[in-house]
């Protein structure tokens, strides 16, 4: 009889062996690529600490670029380029001076809004507007009433706050000039309008009130709808906030649907494409002295007894950063995890982790100090110069 073999367990041993060496490979391939992930993680992670908080001991000219401007002139940074404007008009220009559009205008008390791409000058208390974006002259606008305040969307969508005796009217024009939408504010029901701004596509405007209550002064935050969904409203008013224990002069759209308000004591953050609500409400004990905004960032500044301190928050509400300072700024600028502190002739640089990159006092007084794409690099404006100041 023939004897038979089995050999199914054999069989069975050499799939087991191979599927442990295919899984020791499988696993020690993850182990390579993870550890090559985390090596580049960590590189990158080290050069963005590194040139983030990277310090600098001194500075030296890189070029200098004469000018011809009047005392009177006033610049703001747009884009990576320069505004200047005047009672006689507004200018763009690059670091260099050179002109790429001008607006020739006769104004007692220019004012200018900004977005990031587009802009509008105003002749406060009179009746003049004129748009523009980076390249030219988009629209120009007359208005019937004094203007008081003006906001600027993306597209150049203008929101012009205007007054009359016992009310203040609210127009709203699209960048070619045309009126799109108005409202008017009864001074006794509304109250007074005392900042406005608008969103970044131009569909909704927040404005601050001061109210009125008997002997106390309340605060309203409102939003006002001009899209498809606000007319599904009375006057467009989509939203309405009273506070009965803090004074609300303020309120800021960072883009089309965040905005935060600040006031003696609180920051509220708000979010809605359409229709806001309410995201964070920060309160504080100490008087706000200043308050600066980057592009999603808005930075307050308080006294404390050893000097200054500057606390930085995101649109979310959340705090980021807490900087200590002692310099008398007249001026904060916030970019690019970049907090510059400066006066006519100091300047102190931050990262938003608060560390101090870089300190100094200049010898001749300053006009303005203006961030570049470069972290290293700084626009100076002078009365009869611009110098491009590179930090070593």
């Amino acid at each position: 009889m023939a004897k038979v073999v089995n050999f199914l367990p054999s069989m069975d041993e050499d799939m087991k062996d191979y599927h442990k060496k295919i899984w020791k490979h499988r696993t020690a391939v993850i182990i390579k690529y993870v550890t090559v992930i985390v090596l580049v993680l960590f590189v990158i992670f080290g050069i963005r600490y590194y040139v983030n908080n990277r310090s600098y001991t001194g500075c030296s000219i890189a070029s200098t670029t004469e000018r011809n401007d009047t005392l009177t002139t006033k610049y703001a940074p747009f884009g990576d380029k320069i505004l200047k404007y005047s009672r006689d008009g507004i200018s763009y220009t690059d670091d260099k001076n050179s002109l790429l559009f001008s607006i020739t205008y006769t104004m007692q008390d220019p004012i200018l809004a900004l977005s990031e791409n587009a802009g509008a000058v105003a002749d406060k208390n009179g009746s003049q507007i004129y748009i523009f974006n980076r390249e030219k002259q988009l629209g120009q606008i007359t208005t019937l009433l004094p203007i008081k305040q003006i906001a600027i969307s993306n597209q150049g969508v203008a929101a012009v706050l205007m007054e009359e005796s016992n009310s203040s009217k609210l127009e709203i024009y699209s960048a070619e000039g045309t009126l799109i939408g108005d409202g008017v504010f009864d001074l006794g029901d509304a109250g007074y309008p005392m900042n406005l701004s608008i969103s970044r596509d131009g569909t909704k405007i927040a404005v601050a009130f001061a109210q009125i209550n008997g002997s106390k002064l309340n605060s309203c935050v409102a939003v006002y709808n001009f899209d498809n969904v606000g007319e599904n409203y009375v006057d467009q008013l989509v939203f309405a906030k009273n506070y009965t224990e803090y004074m609300i002069p303020e309120v800021h759209y960072f883009d089309q649907s965040v905005f935060a308000a600040v006031g003696d004591g609180i920051l509220a953050f708000y979010q809605g494409t359409q229709i806001p609500e309410l995201v964070q409400e920060v309160t504080f004990e100490e008087e706000i002295k200043s308050v600066f905004y980057g592009e999603d960032n808005v930075g307050l500044v308080f006294d404390t007894a050893e000097g200054k301190e500057l606390k930085l928050y995101d649109m979310k509400g959340n705090l980021i950063s807490e900087i200590s300072f002692d310099l008398d700024y007249d001026n904060i600028r916030i970019a690019d995890n970049r907090i510059l502190i400066y006066n006519d002739t100091e300047m102190g640089l931050y990262s938003y982790s608060g560390k101090e990159c870089f300190r100094q006092t200049f010898e001749t007084s300053m006009v303005d100090i203006f961030m570049t794409k470069s972290r290293s690099k700084y626009l100076f404006i002078y009365t009869n110069e611009t110098q491009l100041i590179k930090l070593q």
